[in-house]
C-alpha cells in the first residue's frame, strides 16, 4: 500500500505553467543490476507532457560482462559534470539529475518528485524555436533574449546550447554480466550530444546540418555552463 500511495503523489504533482517540460537526465547501463527500475520509472514520464526524460548510457561498467551497446563517453564526461557541480567525487549509476538544479538515486521515486516540485515553481523558460529545412539540409534553432523582449535580468551572461538526439525506445535482452537474462527497455536513450554555441542574452541562431540527424527526435537544452541549470528546451519528433 506504501508504494501505490507514493506512486499516486508522484503522478499528482503540480503541471508546468510555463511553455516548455522539466528535463530529467537518467545516467544508467545495461551492465547496472540496479538500473531497470530507474529505466522503468523513466517509461512512466515518457507519457507526461510537462516532463522530458532522456536516457543517457555511461560505458564505464562494460567492463562488467556486458557491453552497453548504447554507451557514450559524451554521457561520461556529462555525468562528471554534474558530479564536479554537485561536489560528488565518484560516478554510480542509476543516476537522475533534475532540469540541472539537483540530483537523486534514479530509482527513487519520491526523491525525484520533490526535486521536480522544486523545479516547476524555479524555472525559467528561455524561448527556443526549431525549423526544419529539407531543401537547404539544415536545423536552425532560434533562442531569443533580448532582442525579442526576454527579461533577462536575473539570467547567466552566457548559457550554453545543446543539441540532444534520441531514440524514442527499444528493449534489449542482455547476455552476459550483472543483468543476465533479462528484456530490458530503455526510453529517449541519447545519441548524439553537440555543443551548438553560447548564448549571450541577445536573440541567436544555430545552425545544424540535416542529413546528420537520422534518430527519432532531438531536444535544444539551453543550460548553464559547467553543468548548470536548464534555462530553455525545445523538442522536434521527426518519427
Amino acid at each position: 500500500m506504501l508504494r501505490r500511495i507514493i506512486f499516486l503523489c508522484f503522478l499528482l504533482l503540480p503541471l508546468s505553467l510555463t511553455a516548455r517540460p522539466i528535463v530529467v537526465e537518467l545516467y544508467t547501463s545495461e551492465g547496472c543490476a540496479a538500473c531497470p527500475p530507474a529505466e522503468a520509472l523513466m517509461g512512466e514520464l515518457v507519457g507526461r507532457k510537462d516532463v522530458l526524460p532522456l536516457t543517457f548510457h555511461v560505458t564505464y561498467w562494460d567492463h562488467l560482462g556486458w557491453k552497453d551497446g548504447f554507451g557514450l563517453e559524451q554521457s561520461d564526461k556529462r555525468q562528471k559534470i554534474y558530479n564536479t557541480h554537485y561536489g560528488i567525487d565518484s560516478y554510480f549509476t542509476p543516476q537522475a539529475v533534475v532540469d540541472g538544479l539537483a540530483t537523486c538515486i534514479g530509482s527513487q521515486r519520491k526523491a525525484m518528485g520533490k526535486i521536480m516540485t522544486k523545479a516547476y515553481a524555479q524555472m525559467d523558460d528561455i524561448p527556443v524555436q526549431i525549423r526544419i529545412d529539407k531543401e537547404k539540409n539544415e536545423i536552425t534553432v532560434k533562442v531569443s533574449g533580448l532582442d525579442d523582449n526576454v527579461d533577462v535580468r536575473n539570467m547567466p551572461m552566457y548559457l550554453d546550447v545543446w543539441l540532444v538526439t534520441f531514440a524514442k525506445g527499444y528493449r534489449t535482452n542482455i547476455e552476459g554480466g550483472e543483468n543476465v537474462g533479462k528484456d530490458v527497455p530503455s526510453y529517449n536513450i541519447v545519441r548524439r550530444l553537440v555543443l551548438l554555441g553560447k548564448w549571450n542574452q541577445r536573440t541567436n541562431f544555430y545552425r545544424f546540418p540535416l542529413d546528420r540527424f537520422d534518430e527519432d527526435a532531438l531536444a535544444i537544452l539551453v543550460q548553464g555552463e559547467e553543468g548548470g541549470r536548464i534555462m530553455g528546451v525545445g523538442t522536434y519528433y521527426q518519427r
